[in-house]
């Protein structure tokens, strides 16, 4: 990694200066907020600029990296993956980065891959492709989940668990297809509203929702009307949904 430039210096030293500006403000995409990857691709560029300012920035030998500043780019840089926690790629990102302690130059270079690994990603369109298949395994396990608590007997645990992924797969379909609620917190009825308006969901889809989501919030609320012995057809049902209306 070489020197950085006065130009890449002034470059990276307004970037520091635009995340000292948004530091006291939430820097992460909910599903509710337009996401600019414009915008993101340019805060990630910021952030690899600074790698190249932290590598120059040690106590006369490359490899004893000033903590200070190294601490400085590794709060950076978890900020900016918090921001692409709309992709459900945040947890993935986070794994990825090398811990606090480890302020060495050999770090650097692993967050600087990871950067430029993901402003590729932006570039290319490709984030979006990412963030469905870590979803799609996520979901995967949820659903396991509640299959095994209704294996062992745990009907209500099971039919709360899949009026989660329910709502959540909702949520995603309706970022997917730009039709997401303007209302501050959107439930499973504006979701699916939403959905129906932009024909996402036909009137068969929509009636299948209203009926798992009556399962799901009796089980959730224990109302009297819930039947255990319909926590294996929601279960079926789910499953279906989830294939049909893949994101």
């Amino acid at each position: 990694m070489s020197a950085p430039s006065k130009r890449t210096q002034r470059s990276a030293d307004g970037a520091l200066r635009r995340w000292g500006e948004t530091a006291i403000r939430p820097t992460w995409i909910t599903m509710s907020t337009a996401i600019d990857t414009h915008d993101l691709s340019k805060q990630v560029e910021d952030a690899i600029q600074l790698c190249a300012i932290t590598a120059c920035n040690h106590f006369g030998n490359p490899q004893c990296i000033r903590p200070a500043a190294y601490a400085q780019l590794h709060t950076t840089v978890r900020l900016l993956i918090q921001r692409f926690e709309g992709f459900g790629v945040s947890a993935t990102l986070q794994k990825g980065l090398p811990k606090e302690a480890e302020d060495s130059l050999a770090a650097i270079h692993r967050i600087e891959g990871l950067l430029k690994s993901l402003k590729e990603a932006i570039d290319r369109g490709q984030l979006l492709q990412f963030s469905s298949l870590v979803t799609a395994s996520v979901f995967a396990d949820f659903v396991e989940q509640a299959e095994e608590l209704l294996r062992s007997g745990f009907c209500l645990p099971s039919a709360v668990l899949l009026r989660a992924v329910l709502e959540e797969h909702l949520r995603k379909l309706c970022v997917r297809h730009n039709c997401f609620p303007t209302c501050s917190k959107p439930t499973i009825e504006t979701l699916k509203q939403s959905l129906a308006t932009a024909a996402v969901l036909d009137k068969i889809s929509v009636k299948k929702v209203d009926w798992m989501a009556g399962v799901g919030n009796a089980a959730a609320h224990n109302l009297p009307s819930f039947q255990e012995r319909d926590v294996q057809e929601l279960f079926r049902a789910t499953v279906d949904f989830l294939d049909r209306h893949r994101i």
